[in-house]
């Protein structure tokens, strides 16, 4: 997973220069800035000065290097400070030789490029929310001077938000720059941490969101797997402790489209299903439709069937006998003729043995 690299520039004139070293060194014990935790200041680092800096050594080391007689003007900037930083969770996955290498690479980039001497300071503060480092540069050109328009024109700021990057990648470190087009402005330092809470609060929204999909792909298809600590493949629906871990690894984008293919092969599941549903139920419509139709026939036979009367049976008999739709009943034969009817003699015969009619 890529991060972004944080390098954001704010001009510093003579007014603001002692409040912004105080700030940078921690020269007091009572912040304005609610998130720095003095229970942590003793771990951060100073990566330049040897010792606090004031602005009287600022101004000391502009005077020896400008080559000009000329008073400086009281709204020339002194000081071009970047903030180097790159977003939270790239630091909280990281051992703390590995962060501190990361300001290390990021200033020898700036030093290599403004001059070494022209950095005056690098304070790493990890005593706030995000780990990030204040860096000092006096902005003196090659001609000895003092000119912010011309060290940080339009053209260099664009050449660090692609250079800085690049060259941090290939010290080893996975950052990314930020929207080529986008327009932003430099920011203050708390309009920084501001951003930078925000980056926060959405990736842990981002975090969740992913977390969700995964939950639910593991809801929707019980047979979906995943690797375990041990390299093992386990279904994800049995071990949902693997959710957070796989939600850290994987891409927004990625989780949403197999959560997208999962609702597809679901919808494709029931599209058969329903299709199969609409088969038979048109099959049991047909087979009521033929019982109906029976049920109907044998209504219109049972409201036109008449018994045949009492003195007619025996001859009723006799006619389904000899057309062969029933066989004939011997012993009813042999009673009829026992009795006193006078149509049993006369009307009915026993059947011959061995020429029963089939």
């Amino acid at each position: 997973m890529s991060h972004y690299a944080v390098a954001t520039m704010k001009k510093m004139k003579a007014e603001n220069l002692s409040g912004m070293l105080r700030h940078d060194f921690r020269e007091t014990k009572n912040h304005k800035n609610k998130d720095i935790d003095p229970n942590k200041s003793d771990q951060n680092i100073e990566l330049v000065a040897d010792h606090k800096l004031h602005k009287q050594d600022i101004v000391d080391y502009i005077n020896k290097r400008r080559r000009s007689s000329r008073k400086l003007r009281r709204d020339a900037v002194m000081v071009d400070e970047w903030i180097i930083s790159s977003d939270r969770e790239f630091f909280d996955t990281g051992h703390s030789e590995r962060n501190e290498g990361y300001f290390k690479s990021a200033l020898a980039y700036f030093q290599q490029k403004f001059g070494s001497e022209n950095v005056m300071y690098a304070s790493v503060h990890y005593d706030e929310t995000t780990p990030h480092m204040h860096m000092g540069i006096v902005p003196m050109t090659k001609d000895g001077k003092l000119s912010s328009k011309q060290v940080f024109d339009r053209n260099t700021l664009r050449t660090i938000q692609t250079e800085f990057p690049r060259y941090m990648q290939e010290q080893g470190y996975e950052v990314v720059r930020g929207s080529e087009n986008s327009q932003r402005k430099k920011l203050s330092v708390n309009e920084y941490k501001h951003v930078q809470d925000t980056i926060k609060q959405n990736r842990q929204h981002e975090t969740k969101l992913k977390e969700q999909g995964l939950k639910t792909i593991a809801e929707i298809n019980p047979e979906v797997t995943a690797k375990d600590e041990k390299g093992e493949r386990v279904k994800l629906s049995e071990h949902a402790e693997l959710i957070p871990k796989l939600a850290k690894q994987f891409d927004i984008e990625y989780v949403f489209q197999s959560l997208r293919k999962v609702i597809e092969m679901v919808r494709q599941q029931l599209k058969r299903r329903f299709e199969r549903l609409k088969q038979k139920d048109q099959e049991l419509s047909e087979r009521e439709k033929t019982i109906a139709a029976k049920e109907k026939a044998f209504a219109e036979f049972e409201k036109n069937f008449e018994l045949p009367s009492p003195i007619a049976q025996p001859q009723f008999y006799r006619m389904q006998v000899e057309e062969g739709i029933i066989k004939p009943a011997e012993k009813l034969a042999e009673h009829l003729e026992r009795s006193n009817d006078k149509f049993s003699h006369a009307q009915i015969k026993m059947p011959e043995k061995g020429r029963e009619r089939k």
